[in-house]
């Protein structure tokens, strides 16, 4: 019979935090001092100064669980999240190295370096998933947001050189109101990358001669804290009010599916 061993995996849920708590996140790691985990592509000091210049940059507003961004806090963003999850990638690829399928020696590597795995998987399900369910087809699965007003998902994809590298072109955005879908004619063998986020029209309620004093919009709360969901900010009338040039959502953590 073939021996095998495990290969585990760390679960950041960045999506359940606010850009704060990951901020925190990443200012408690200590993996420069390490013995073990070494020659990590990032250093520590360039990883939370990363952080520090996103603190910067939104000041009280980096506890905000849906925060307005600028077009260049969303770069300051985006960049301190992609550097932490390369990070982390390559600190999981060398515990696994080292733990040979012993989930202890992993989570205690881990633990040392301020990553807790075990009380992240036994707290946090996984986001989304996709999968290769036929020749040169995936399927594509989210967790349905009830709760909110009406829910548009956007859904983006890119075939990729390898998992954990991003896409050099990501394809046209699909905007659908399902969330489960199939994508065909993808050549075989390809490593596709895949994220989304959520875009909901919030319910308006009108102000009557009967009701002058109530609100002129009605939003619920979120059924969940994904960071990905957006409730659009409407005006008095009920119409969507954007503003030109500044980020109005944010896309889920990456997957990747090899299909068949």
């Amino acid at each position: 019979m073939k021996k095998t061993s495990g290969y585990f995996h760390l679960a950041l849920n960045l999506h359940l935090m606010n850009i704060g708590e990951e901020c925190d996140l990443i200012m408690g790691l200590d993996y420069a001092t390490n013995t073990q985990i070494v020659n990590v592509p990032l250093s520590q000091s360039a990883l939370q100064a990363l952080a520090t210049t996103v603190r910067g940059d939104l000041g009280s507003r980096v506890t905000d669980p849906h925060p307005t961004l600028t077009k260049l806090e969303q770069q300051h963003v985006d960049a301190m999240t992609r550097a932490l999850l390369g990070v982390t990638s390559d600190i999981v690829r060398q515990a696994n190295n080292i733990a040979l399928g012993n989930r202890t020696v992993f989570e205690t590597l881990l633990r040392g370096i301020g990553l807790h795995p075990a009380q992240l998987k036994a707290k946090h399900p996984r986001i989304f998933a996709t999968k290769s369910t036929a020749k040169g087809t995936i399927e594509v699965l989210v967790p349905v947001e009830k709760g909110l007003g009406k829910p548009i998902y956007y859904y983006e994809y890119g075939i990729t050189t390898a998992e954990h590298v991003l896409p050099a072109t990501w394809e046209k955005p699909i905007p659908l109101p399902v969330t489960e879908f199939f994508l065909s004619g993808i050549p075989s063998g390809s490593i596709v990358a895949v994220h989304y986020a959520v875009l909901v029209v919030p319910p308006h309620r009108a102000k009557t001669s009967t009701t002058a004093a109530s609100s002129s919009k009605s939003i619920l709360p979120p059924a969940t804290p994904n960071k990905m969901v957006t409730v659009l900010p409407v005006n008095a009338k009920g119409k969507i009010s954007l503003v030109h040039r500044t980020a109005f959502f944010t896309f889920s953590d990456v997957i990747y599916v090899i299909v068949s």
